[in-house]
């Protein structure tokens, strides 16, 4: 199923994933959105829900609303119940969180911190679906895309870009491709 692929759908990049569930009549705000059907998958799946009918498909996803994603993913119930970081107790993710770095899916940093609330970058994207993969035994022998600013690219990421990429997981724009 190419939804499940390393979280395409989670390519999305956007949305709700925690509070009080909509309705079983939908989201309203994803009728035109081009990730309608990956969203609206990951919807019926219980990955994401919404909040007042919404899913705000638009909006930046945070480093604990990935952990919870993947988390809702993986179906995971790990004993795993609390991270060491100083900025993770008492927070709502907090168990997902600790099943992500528990499966060397997601990490912190080296202050002691996992900053929840920061939206995700592209580059983090692909460091964890690159984990995901890594985790679910995946590969792919595709070479990948070259990009005309992959110097831009940061050395702890590189190698994620390039697989993630490469697996069709991810990509540039059209410009940006030599």
């Amino acid at each position: 199923n190419r939804y499940m692929k390393v979280l395409a759908a989670v390519a999305v990049i956007g949305g709700s994933v925690f509070t009080t569930p909509v309705s079983a009549a939908g989201l309203k705000d994803i009728d035109s959105y081009w990730g309608k059907a990956a969203v609206q998958y990951f919807y019926d799946n219980h990955f994401v829900s919404g909040v007042n009918g919404n899913f705000r498909p638009n909006d930046p996803v945070t480093r604990e609303g990935i952990a919870s994603i993947i988390n809702n993913i993986l179906k995971s119930d790990d004993k795993v119940l609390t991270t060491d970081f100083k900025d993770m107790q008492g927070r709502w993710s907090q168990r997902a969180v600790a099943s992500m770095v528990d499966k060397q899916i997601m990490n912190g940093y080296k202050d002691n911190t996992f900053r929840p609330t920061e939206n995700l970058t592209r580059e983090e994207f692909a460091v964890i679906a690159y984990n995901y993969m890594s985790y679910k035994g995946m590969t792919t022998d595709e070479k990948a895309p070259v990009y005309r600013d992959s110097a831009q690219i940061s050395p702890w990421a590189k190698k994620a870009v390039d697989t993630v990429s490469a697996a069709g997981f991810m990509g540039g724009s059209s410009q940006n491709k030599s």
